[in-house]
């Protein structure tokens, strides 16, 4: 995990991984680890924290792909796979054989 780049001016480029803290409360009541008891760990865990070495025990940390930037634009239709300015991902991490899920109906 890098969080020292964007210190320096890098922006996220499309198929990276990106670690960043929770803007909106999206983990509203998931457990947060307790800190350590320990002064002398404690206060090396937030050093490190800090520097973008360590996740912070108090922050929560949300991980995710970035499947496109500013500019683009993304479509999500049932039964289809997600597209990035009209082209599908290709994800065959997410769907075996690369297949959308299609068992259930969108909501109307």
């Amino acid at each position: 995990m890098d969080k020292l780049s964007p210190w320096f001016g890098a922006t996220p480029q499309r198929g990276q991984v990106i670690v960043f803290k929770d803007p909106g409360n999206w983990l509203n009541g998931e457990d947060i680890p307790a800190p350590s008891s320990n002064p002398v760990v404690r206060d090396f865990q937030s050093v490190l924290s800090t520097i973008g070495l360590m996740p912070s025990a108090s922050d929560q940390d949300l991980i995710k792909r970035v499947i496109a930037v500013g500019g683009d634009t993304v479509t999500c239709k049932y039964g289809a796979p997600v597209s990035v300015n009209g082209v599908a991902l290709n994800e065959p991490y997410i769907y075996p054989g690369s297949t959308p899920a299609t068992t259930t109906r969108p909501a109307r």
